[in-house]
C-alpha cells in the first residue's frame, strides 16, 4: 500500500510513567509562631506544633526539623511528625527566672537533587516564642529537716528555734504563716533569721 493514505503505518498505546523529583523546597506555613506553657509543666509535655508544606512525594517530601539556638535546644526538643514540628518541653521551667523564650526552628529536605539546587535553598526557618505562665507555687523551707534543741526546763510556751521559708513567686517570706502539726490550732508567723 505504498503511496496510499495509511500505508506502511501502525498504531500503539504508549504509557509514560512520571517519577517525582525533589524540585520543591519545604516551607513553614507561618514565619512566626507563639505558644504558652505553665511553669509547672513536666518534661515531656507538648508545647505546640509548627506546620510545614512540601508538595513533593515520598522521600522527596521528607522533612527534618531542628532548633537552631543552643540554649533553647537544651530546654525544648523538636521532633518531626508527618509535616509537623512538635515542640516538647525538655526541662523544668521557672517563671521567676525567665518568663519567655524565643528561638528559630529550621525545616530541611534531607534528600536534595543537585539538578534543582538553583531552586533552593531546600530549607526554611520560623521564629518560635514560648511564653511561660506563672503559677502560684507553695512556699519552700530553706531546709528539708531542722534539728532544734530544747531544755527540759522550758515552760509550756517557749521559743525552741526558728525555721525559714520563702514564697518562690515573690522571693519574700512576709506573708507566710506556719501551722504547727502538734498544735493544729496554733498559727505562727515566719520571721526571717
Amino acid at each position: 500500500m505504498g503511496g496510499h493514505l495509511g500505508g506502511l503505518t501502525g498504531t500503539t498505546t504508549v504509557t509514560v510513567k512520571l517519577s517525582d523529583v525533589n524540585d520543591n523546597p519545604p516551607h513553614f506555613r507561618r514565619s512566626a509562631w507563639s505558644f504558652s506553657v505553665s511553669e509547672l509543666a513536666a518534661p515531656g509535655v507538648e508545647v505546640g506544633r509548627l506546620t510545614a508544606t512540601d508538595p513533593d512525594l515520598g522521600e522527596n517530601a521528607q522533612l527534618e526539623f531542628t532548633i537552631l539556638d543552643a540554649e533553647e535546644a537544651d530546654i525544648f526538643n523538636v521532633t518531626g511528625r508527618a509535616k509537623e514540628a512538635v515542640i516538647v518541653l525538655n526541662k523544668l521551667l521557672d517563671y521567676e527566672t525567665r518568663n519567655s523564650y524565643t528561638f528559630s526552628v529550621e525545616v530541611v529536605n534531607p534528600i536534595v537533587d543537585p539538578r534543582f539546587i538553583r531552586k533552593g535553598p531546600f530549607k526554611d526557618q520560623a521564629t518560635v516564642r514560648v511564653m511561660i505562665l506563672n503559677a502560684d507555687e507553695p512556699p519552700r523551707f530553706s531546709q528539708a529537716v531542722y534539728h532544734l534543741d530544747v531544755s527540759e526546763n522550758c515552760p509550756p510556751i517557749c521559743a525552741v528555734g526558728r525555721v525559714y521559708a520563702v514564697d518562690p513567686d515573690t522571693g519574700q517570706s512576709a506573708n507566710i504563716r506556719c501551722l504547727s502539726h502538734h498544735r493544729p490550732h496554733m498559727i505562727y508567723p515566719l520571721t526571717p533569721h
